[in-house]
């Protein structure tokens, strides 16, 4: 689809440019969390985690955890061994990554 006033731009052609400058929404939004936000994805979100809470009741980050068997190998019983390729899954929510999204182009 071209734009109205008769010129050839299309919308890929918007969107393109939009990535090429970085100022398409997912670039925004990566520059504002992870570089100009300080985000260490290395340092664990306690503070946020905490925030509000008093010392003594504070709570830890909910995790899930999954472990799916894909395939099992080998069991030795008489010297505990076991040989599997296992499919590990961990999620968590980190309120550090949170954002608005009509702030970025929903």
């Amino acid at each position: 689809a071209t734009s109205s006033g008769g010129d050839n731009t299309t919308e890929l052609d918007l969107i393109v440019e939009e990535a090429k400058s970085g100022t398409d929404p997912a670039t925004l939004l990566r520059k504002d969390i992870i570089k100009n936000g300080n985000y260490d994805r290395h340092a664990y979100p306690w503070d946020y985690a905490w925030y509000g809470q008093e010392e003594g009741t504070r709570t830890g980050t909910p995790v899930e955890f999954q472990l799916n068997f894909h395939r099992v190998f080998s069991v030795d019983i008489i010297n505990p061994v076991l040989d599997m390729i296992v499919w590990m899954r961990i999620e968590w929510s980190d309120p550090r990554l949170t954002w608005k999204p009509e702030e970025y182009g929903n």
